[in-house]
């Protein structure tokens, strides 16, 4: 395998170096850079930072909301297209009152005439 020689400072090989040690998923400070390395070249073809994975994620999660969002928006359109406006209230409540009004106003004529 061929070698790629680097120089570093002292201090950033110590740190590299405790950073291997501590940290199981690299095998050494050779392995530590090979990872980071292939890591920096796979994230500049990749902009947004955000694995294939992480995007399938998003997008599920975007097209449950998406699809939520449309449920509640059907379920406000029906409810507004069989809620009576304003006026329509008015009205019915208008006709019932002088329903209510007339039905008492027999009633009592009827209980007037009874006593006769």
């Amino acid at each position: 395998m061929p070698r790629v020689p680097v120089v570093v400072p002292p201090e950033q090989k110590e740190r590299w170096s405790d950073y291997a040690e501590g940290h199981s998923e690299v095998d050494n400070v050779s392995d530590l850079v090979r990872t980071s390395v292939e890591l920096y070249i796979a994230q500049e073809g990749d902009e947004d930072g955000w694995s294939e994975e992480e995007l399938d994620t998003i997008i599920e999660y975007l097209d449950s909301i998406e699809s939520r969002t449309n449920t509640t928006q059907a379920i406000l359109e029906d409810f507004r297209a069989e809620s009576p406006d304003t006026e329509s209230l008015e009205e019915y409540i208008t006709y019932q009152r002088a329903s209510i009004q007339q039905v008492v106003k027999e009633t009592i004529q009827e209980e007037l005439s009874g006593e006769e």
